[in-house]
């Protein structure tokens, strides 16, 4: 990765969402912020056009900073200045843009994990997980899927993508996969262990670090207030604050 530009954008978003076994949402939480940083004086009388967003359409609620003008989600998508005279700060970061989305749509789930836990006749379990990347603007890695083990059973896995360890402090099985992206979108593993209740198997829990934006909400162009296209960089990240497959 090069230096950042005289103009830098850095995104930042989190999500918190917990899916149901069977499919569908309990929830859904998605904050996300923009923040400017400007380092030469040159470039402080900007514009910021943002690139359309169609995946949220008008769930995604916006507040942009007091100094910012009015921000028209529906319409030209422009980040600048209430007072075009005005600069932007110079030397530190300026936070001109916030957003939210809460609700159930399984549209937007980044990420879908499905976990099929069917007992056998002899005291085992089955178990069968996949995971599949469902938005293509954003690529996954350091990926932890981590599924609970009933109490005193180890498993014996048959078949994997990834990498798989035991976590004694949990006692859980856990699935690392170092990257998802659109060219390497899905993986799956499956095994049995001892045990015949299927809601021993959940809360099954993921953690990764994500580039992009799940939102798709990303900088288009920069141009001075007289209208001037300038060059400028842009880094997007998605953390997780909770993530989980429950009964």
């Amino acid at each position: 990765m090069g230096s950042p530009a005289s103009v830098h954008i850095v995104t930042k978003e989190s999500i918190s969402l917990e899916l149901l076994r069977e499919g569908g949402l309990n929830n859904l939480e998605l904050r996300g912020d923009m923040n400017l940083h400007i380092s030469d004086p040159a470039f402080g009388r900007i514009k910021l056009a943002l690139a359309p967003a169609p995946t949220f359409g008008a769930e995604l609620h916006f507040k942009h900073h007091p100094s910012v003008g009015e921000f028209a989600a529906n319409g030209d998508r422009l980040v600048a200045l209430k007072d075009p005279s005005r600069s932007f700060p110079i030397g530190q970061p300026l936070t001109v843009l916030k957003w939210i989305y809460s609700g159930k749509d399984e549209e937007h789930v980044p990420l879908s994990i499905n976990c099929w836990p069917t007992p056998s006749n002899d005291g085992t379990c089955d178990v069968k997980i996949e995971y599949e990347l469902e938005n293509k603007d954003i690529t996954l890695s350091d990926v932890v899927i981590s599924i609970p083990l009933p109490g005193g059973s180890y498993p014996t896995v048959s078949s994997h993508t990834g990498v798989w360890a035991l976590n004694s402090s949990s006692h859980s099985l856990d699935w690392s996969t170092p990257l998802i992206n659109t060219d390497d979108r899905s993986g799956s593993l499956e095994f049995s262990v001892g045990g015949e209740d299927p809601r021993a198997f959940f809360p099954v829990k993921a953690s990764f670090v994500a580039q992009g934006s799940i939102a798709g909400v990303n900088v288009q162009s920069v141009t001075s207030v007289e209208d001037d296209e300038l060059e400028f960089s842009e880094d997007a990240t998605v953390s997780v604050d909770n993530y989980a497959v429950v009964y």
